[in-house]
């Protein structure tokens, strides 16, 4: 996740893209959505790359996120990864 960092600012920036080309024909339901989608992309990126940089920074060998498991490693602690699925 390290080497793709800029994928952090360019989720919202993508969401402000797509408010402002389809929003007033999409209606202010799309754009709630986006907003937040882009805005919540922006900070789990965030949060996998500080994971990621901790892990690295204090010597920890592996961080192992496998949606197969359904459960996060960092280290020695391991964290259970939620898949939300919105209707």
């Amino acid at each position: 996740m390290l080497d793709k960092l800029w994928l952090i600012p360019i989720a919202p920036f993508a969401g402000f893209l797509l408010n402002g080309l389809f929003g007033k024909r999409a209606g202010k339901g799309f754009v709630t959505a986006v907003a937040i989608l882009g805005s919540l992309a922006a900070a789990l990126l965030g949060t996998w790359a500080v994971i990621e940089y901790n892990a690295h920074a204090h010597g920890t060998a592996y961080v192992d996120c496998s949606s197969a498991q359904r459960q996060m490693q960092v280290g020695r602690s391991a964290f259970i990864v939620v898949q939300m699925h919105v209707p």
